[in-house]
């Protein structure tokens, strides 16, 4: 993670430094973005269920010149999974239990921004960066037939960063 922050501190150092032409300008193009994240807890010897969220954030592109971006972004993601139980009582009656992790946190990449073909119909592009989390809230969820049964705050338990 150092030799990435070092690589991108490195690439923003030599692009401020780039001489430019007295009409280059430095544009600002904002933006949102929204997605849903798909994350899966893993244990040894344990089969974990997938944790879907909606993932919001905004970002801000700073258009150095028609080539080179920086791009700082800050999201609201979840992270998480679950594991469920099947079993039946003693009177033959379905059992469900399930343990629900919700980690919800801060993202912040700061992505350099690549244009290598300028101009033309097939335009790619190419990111690079670092990032930053900051773990705002982590919680424990039991469920016994599809009813919250406790609700627990174990964000002592994570780093609160990342």
């Amino acid at each position: 993670m150092k030799k990435c922050a070092l690589a991108v501190a490195a690439v923003l150092l030599l692009t401020a430094l780039e001489p430019r032409s007295v009409t280059a300008q430095v544009t600002f193009v904002p933006g949102v973005k929204g997605a849903l994240s798909i994350s899966t807890l893993s244990a040894p010897g344990e089969s974990w269920l997938s944790l879907r969220r909606p993932t919001l954030g905004a970002f801000l592109s700073v258009n150095l010149d028609k080539t080179v971006s920086i791009q700082p972004e800050v999201f609201w993601l979840t992270k998480g999974g679950a594991s469920e139980t099947f079993y039946f009582d003693q009177m033959g009656a379905p059992i469900e239990m399930r343990h629900q992790w919700s980690l919800s946190y801060i993202h912040l990449p700061v992505l350099v921004k690549l244009h290598p073909i300028p101009k033309g119909t097939f335009l790619p592009v190419i990111f690079a960066g670092p990032a930053f989390d900051l773990l705002l809230r982590a919680v424990r969820a039991d469920f016994y037939n599809g009813q919250l049964v406790s609700d627990t705050n174990i964000t002592d338990a994570y780093k609160s960063t990342g």
